[in-house]
């Protein structure tokens, strides 16, 4: 299932959100995670600037990304009870480890690479 969001020319990039979808325990009491749901959006896609780095210690700056989008689209990072949203983007795919709202309508969130989310826990979203 997926579906795209048009966007002005200010969001020139294309991203595929990778949502886990909230699991179930079967009649057998066994867990079955949810869907997960791909969508497409429009963003505008940037690399992250050394006065931004306090979100993650110890990750490489080209790891990161920072991405733009409309507050309807937002990305969400880990919460207490649900996943971080997955984004692909030029071949590679990044974990959401921040997003919050930004100037007129807009959201704001910083990527990690997935390979290097390893260990990482109890982020602020």
């Amino acid at each position: 299932m997926s579906r795209t969001t048009l966007a002005p020319r200010r969001f020139p990039d294309r991203i595929t959100r990778l949502r886990q979808m909230e699991g179930t325990v079967n009649k057998a009491g066994e867990w079955e995670p949810g869907a997960v749901i791909e969508t497409v959006f429009a963003a505008s896609v940037q690399p992250i600037k050394v006065e931004d780095v306090d979100a993650v210690e110890g990750a490489r700056l080209s790891e990161r990304l920072k991405v733009y989008l409309p507050i309807a689209d937002a990305l969400m990072a880990a919460g207490e009870t649900f996943e971080a949203d997955l984004v692909r983007w030029k071949g590679r795919t990044y974990t959401v480890i921040e997003s919050r709202s930004w100037e007129r309508g807009h959201c704001r969130a910083t990527l990690l690479t997935k390979d290097d989310t390893v260990g990482l826990t109890e982020l602020d979203c």
